[in-house]
């Protein structure tokens, strides 16, 4: 656009296509265009620095908000997970981000105590040491048979593999395959219990 304006001036100046110009002398005119044209090129220069500027804050935008996305999902899957608390046949979920909880169907008629909870899965405790039960389809039911028996046990989950660990029956760990009709296999012998 500068080069049109220089251009047009050039052309214009000398001639008599201009009214009003006949008593300006050329050359001063062409100093002010030219102090001008140079102003124009230093707000040219300014303004691609501040266009440059913007995009990058648009780059850091669009991040933040696909981080804040990323952070929202994970926010909502944290908030939409429960907890099973159970004690005798009673069950309960509960959502610690609302603090609400429901009562869900009994656990049959055997009295859990001294067991252990992990997601849907409960196992062990005193007089169910032998089995663990898993809620699935809105009921509980028989999952795993537990050959050596397991109460006041302790137990991790990791990945879809249930760990019972220790407890009063023993110094030895099952391993458990979440997956239903999967054995459950022996774990390592735990050497420093007590």
């Amino acid at each position: 656009m500068m080069r049109v304006l220089a251009l047009f001036l050039t052309i214009c100046l000398p001639s008599e296509l201009l009214p009003g110009v006949h008593g300006i002398n050329s050359v001063d005119v062409y100093r002010k265009v030219d102090i001008v044209l140079k102003k124009l090129a230093k707000v040219d220069d300014k303004l691609d620095i501040v266009l440059d500027r913007l995009d990058k804050m648009d780059t850091v935008l669009d991040r933040l908000e696909n981080s804040d996305d990323k952070k929202e999902t994970k926010n909502n899957s944290v908030q939409n997970k429960g907890l099973i608390l159970s004690s005798g046949n009673s069950t309960e979920l509960f959502i610690p981000s609302t603090g609400q909880s429901c009562k869900l169907p009994e656990s049959g008629q055997d009295l859990y105590y001294s067991h252990t909870v992990n997601g849907l899965f409960v196992c062990g405790g005193g007089r169910t040491a032998d089995h663990c039960i898993h809620f699935s389809e809105g009921s509980w039911s028989k999952s795993h048979s537990l050959p050596g028996g397991r109460w006041a046990h302790s137990s991790v989950m990791v990945g879809e593999i249930l760990i019972l660990i220790g407890g009063e029956d023993g110094l030895t760990t099952d391993v458990l395959d979440t997956w239903p009709g999967v054995p459950v296999k022996p774990g390592l012998a735990l050497k420093h219990f007590q």
